[in-house]
């Protein structure tokens, strides 16, 4: 969880505000649940205008088509155009500058359920992300390269921020840690998540680890800013409460802020 500028792993007795950003672990059919009771469950996206006609934009306007959504790609570049409908059949791609407002009216900025900007200038995305987000009730996805630019999007309410730099940075990291831990211990994958500052790893567990197998959770003498967010036991997903245990063949998920886990017990005082 995030509140400004601080990361927090949070325990039973923490206390949400408005302004934060928090990271939920939970089965697709709970998420989907969660957000019903939130009132924020939207219908599925249908539509998708892409401003950008880049690599980044065929490689996703191919998977969207793939799921049957209906693209429309806005592109300066004349050439690059004839490429991208020569490629991309299904899409319509249009000639044009995606910074004219009257052209994104023109196209149906209104009627797009979701709206990507991600022309190789930061600048542009913003500017144009910032008007679809005010002026439309469209998912707004904003790529964004220079670090700089990151936070500042998201403090002026961006709130889908994509940085390649980050991606393939966040990428070799966790494929080089997960590795070099792989060496000498059981984790199966390693992720980091916000901005680098939190990892979530996941173990298989195929021993008795004293401490950990066979104890609830709530008498674990677990290190702070600890967290175990899911057990996969068999093909059952499980969000653990205090009551539950760890048993060997499960999956456990581990996030945490300020540690260097290589082994489950790693996780112990």
């Amino acid at each position: 969880m995030q509140r400004d500028s601080k990361i927090f792993v949070p325990t039973g007795d923490f206390i949400l505000r408005a302004g934060d950003r928090i990271n939920i672990a939970a089965s697709h059919k709970d998420l989907e649940r969660f957000f019903r009771m939130c009132g924020a469950l939207k219908d599925k996206i249908k539509s998708v205008m892409i401003v950008g006609g880049g690599k980044i934009c065929y490689y996703l306007s191919r998977q969207l088509l793939s799921l049957g959504m209906r693209v429309k790609i806005i592109e300066q570049n004349y050439e690059r155009c004839k490429e991208l409908a020569e490629l991309l059949p299904k899409a319509y791609v249009i000639h044009g500058d995606g910074t004219d407002q009257e052209l994104l009216q023109e196209e149906g900025i209104d009627d797009a359920d979701s709206f990507v900007a991600i022309t190789g200038i930061d600048e542009e995305n913003i500017i144009m992300s910032l008007y679809a987000k005010m002026n439309t009730g469209a998912k707004v996805v904003t790529k964004v390269n220079r670090d700089s630019y990151v936070d500042l999007a998201s403090q002026i309410g961006l709130d889908t921020i994509i940085s390649p730099k980050y991606i393939t940075t966040s990428n070799i990291l966790s494929y080089v840690r997960s590795q070099s831990a792989a060496l000498d211990s059981n984790i199966e994958s390693l992720y980091h998540l916000v901005s680098n500052k939190v990892e979530a790893i996941e173990f298989k567990v195929r021993e008795n680890i004293p401490g950990v197998v066979g104890i609830k959770l709530a008498s674990m003498a677990l290190k702070k800013n600890i967290l175990i967010c899911a057990i996969v036991r068999k093909r059952d997903i499980i969000i653990p409460s205090g009551m539950d245990t760890i048993e060997i063949g499960d999956s456990v998920v581990v996030v945490c802020k300020e540690h260097r886990i290589s082994e489950l017990k790693d996780i112990l005082e």
